[in-house]
């Protein structure tokens, strides 16, 4: 510092005073500029960090807004097919299941009685109740009816309120077999047509167990000696 204030005053780039002045004064450090904050860095950043994980996008293809073409619905089953064949079935068990449990739910017991009440089955062929003339009544004026309750192993008919016999026939219209309602007239026979029935049911022998076949249904209620226990009505 010494020879620097020489070589000042030698070369009259400084005079005495200056010189002695700034001998005087202490040695000022270097200006440093003002501190610039840091700017924050993310954490990851530095070697070997990994990217910020992406948002989870849905499995699958992707289509753009504007390639999304119109859904196609799904067709029925073609009938004919397996897949309508199967359907149909699983309609039909569910159909029974139900026509059963609106039998057994609601029958009222036949009361045992001298009244013979005859009526058709599904296949065709006289049937009879042995009821007191109160359940006949009932039947002709619409108070009871008659429907299949169809069982497992055989095939029975139960008496029931007519409001559920027509909830039966909606389902099924010949699990009804006698119902005489305003506009649900089913079962009826002239007392010709009833002999008739007979002669013929007898020439055919003794009743089968019932099952799904074809039939009209008719009725005629009687006061005559039942038939043979067999099944098969008087000639």
């Amino acid at each position: 510092m010494q020879n620097l204030r020489d070589k000042l005053l030698k070369a009259g780039l400084v005079s005495d005073e200056q010189a002695k002045r700034s001998q005087a004064e202490p040695a000022r450090a270097p200006r440093r500029p003002p501190d610039r904050p840091r700017e924050e860095r993310p954490a990851n950043r530095g070697h070997g960090a990994r990217p910020p994980p992406r948002e989870a996008r849905p499995s699958g293809p992707s289509h753009r807004p504007d390639e999304a073409g119109p859904r196609i619905p799904k067709l029925p089953p073609m009938p004919g097919s397996r897949e309508y064949q199967r359907l149909e079935s699983r309609k039909q068990l569910e159909i029974d299941r139900t026509l059963l449990e609106l039998a057994r739910t609601n029958e009222i017991p036949a009361t045992p009685g001298p009244h013979t009440f005859y009526f058709v089955t599904r296949k065709g062929r006289l049937r009879r109740l042995e009821i007191t003339p109160e359940q006949a009544g009932q039947l002709e004026r619409g108070e009871l009816a008659i429907v299949e309750r169809r069982e497992p192993s055989a095939v029975e008919h139960a008496l029931v309120p007519p409001e559920v016999a027509v909830k039966m026939r909606a389902l099924a219209e010949k699990s009804v077999r006698f119902l005489n309602t305003p506009g649900e007239a089913v079962g009826f026979l002239s007392d010709a047509d009833l002999e008739a029935k007979k002669e013929a049911d007898a020439a055919l022998g003794p009743e089968e167990a019932d099952g799904p076949g074809e039939g009209e249904p008719a009725h005629q209620q009687s006061d005559e000696p039942a038939p043979p226990d067999d099944g098969a009505p008087p000639a």
